[in-house]
């Protein structure tokens, strides 16, 4: 659940994914038509959206990364690269709705953009149908200029699948324990820094009339992000070091049960099993919720006297730490005549967005060390918080794989994966029960691709 501010809630994004943006999953797209919308964007593509001759016209398709003025502000920093060979990008905003239909028919049609913005698994799968250009020249041309050493380490060696780089990254999306100080205080409790830490918080905040914490579990949202980092804190995940899936261990189910008895104390909010990250935000703001996970610009931001604070990760019950994070890329497609052009406009915009993280255009936090430089986001206690201490332990959803690969794009979006935050807030199943659900329906999708 990576969210905007208070004039975008009509825009919140589940991933989120890519990730985690607009309020509709990657699970409720993934089987969505398209309708009239894509048939218009294609229309407007056309041809010519692919052709990336010398002192062509080109087109680049941006994703929903920010508020209402977004697209406007984007589109206008496009417009402004003029290579010396007269080459231009045009630039089209694409909404997170019907998102994996929009990409597919295009590709299907032949009518893709040269390069986008995505979900952050979208390259791995169409690379693996071949419509995904290899970014290889964009990383050999990063390093060339001295720029490849300024991302945070890992971030574009993530993005790399069977020996070729897929696509670089854009920004990061990445959620965290946020708190309300105040009701910390008057609870008289301290920030928790252990899962048992983090208990008391909650059984200090229910004596004052708050519920400590809450889970989004709408299938409209991406709640499965939420009890996944919970899961990665402890150890677990749902993938081994080999890729394949491995939801039902000791360590995810410890943690599902911790995330179970939240419930059964009366310290979550039994309709959140119906909620939304929206509704979680209102009841922090309102002072009925303590504690709650969210992303650097979240629906917090709609409550502007709310003083609130991000709290570092928690050390779970063996020791270990961990988190989630989405690196949200860049990836060109197959058909451009001049990939060298295209290159070229990506490696120029990296460079040109830096501004955009410190005016509140861009709803990420940046995948460069110096643009942690910004104002925006050095003078963000959130955000450094985010940076220092979530981003250097943050994993992807295949956890212990050693890479991510197509099947995650799937996986995201599958309806077991909805539904199984819910699962987790009804505490009816067993731990046990839930992540077999899991395993069988990511064993059908893993071994199908």
């Amino acid at each position: 659940m990576f969210l905007t501010g208070k004039k975008d809630k009509e825009q919140t994004m589940a991933s989120r994914f890519s990730p985690a943006a607009a309020a509709v999953s990657r699970r409720g797209v993934l089987g969505g038509a398209a309708g009239l919308g894509t048939m218009a964007l294609l229309a407007a593509c056309g041809a010519g959206g692919k052709s990336a001759a010398a002192g062509a016209r080109f087109t680049f398709w941006d994703m929903q990364w920010g508020g209402t003025d977004y697209a406007q502000n984007v589109g206008k920093l496009v417009g402004g690269w003029h290579p010396s060979d007269g080459a231009s990008a045009k630039y089209q905003n694409i909404p997170w709705t019907n998102w994996y239909q929009t990409f597919t028919s295009a590709i299907a049609a032949r009518k893709a953009p040269a390069v986008s913005s995505g979900a952050s698994f979208q390259p791995f799968q169409f690379f693996q149908q071949g419509a995904i250009e290899p970014a290889d020249g964009i990383v050999a041309k990063l390093k060339k200029s001295g720029t490849y050493d300024d991302f945070l380490p890992g971030t574009i060696d993530s993005l790399k699948y069977q020996g070729s780089y897929v696509a670089v990254p854009y920004h990061i999306s990445i959620n965290g324990l946020w708190y309300r100080p105040d009701l910390l205080a008057k609870a008289g409790t301290d920030v928790p820094t252990t899962w048992d830490e983090f208990r008391a918080t909650c059984r200090a905040l229910k004596k004052i009339g708050v519920f400590g914490y809450s889970i989004p579990g709408s299938p409209k949202e991406t709640g499965y992000q939420e009890v996944l980092t919970w899961l990665v804190n402890n150890g677990g995940g749902w993938f081994n070091e080999q890729g394949k899936p491995e939801c039902v261990t000791d360590r995810n189910i410890e943690a599902v049960e911790f995330l179970q008895s939240l419930v059964k104390d009366g310290y979550i909010n039994p309709t959140n099993v119906s909620y939304t990250s929206v509704q979680s935000a209102q009841d922090f703001a309102s002072g009925q919720l303590g504690m709650m996970m969210a992303g650097p610009n979240s629906d917090l931001q709609s409550f502007p006297n709310v003083k609130s604070a991000v709290m570092k990760p928690l050390t779970g019950p063996h020791g270990d730490k961990g988190a989630l994070q989405w690196v949200d890329p860049l990836m060109m497609y197959k058909g451009a005549s001049n990939v060298s052009d295209v290159e070229d406009f990506v490696v120029w915009l990296l460079d040109a967005i830096k501004p955009a993280f410190g005016d509140g255009t861009y709803n990420r936090l940046p995948a460069r060390k110096s643009f942690q430089q910004v104002a925006g986001v050095k003078n963000s206690a959130s955000s450094q918080v985010l940076l220092n201490d979530w981003v250097p332990i943050a994993k992807s959803i295949a956890t212990r794989s050693p890479e991510s690969f197509p099947a995650l794009n799937s996986i995201e979006g599958a309806p077991v994966t909805a539904t199984f935050t819910a699962q987790v807030v009804q505490a009816k199943l067993s731990p046990r029960a839930i992540l077999q659900q899991l395993q069988d329906s990511y064993e059908r999708l893993h071994y199908s691709k």
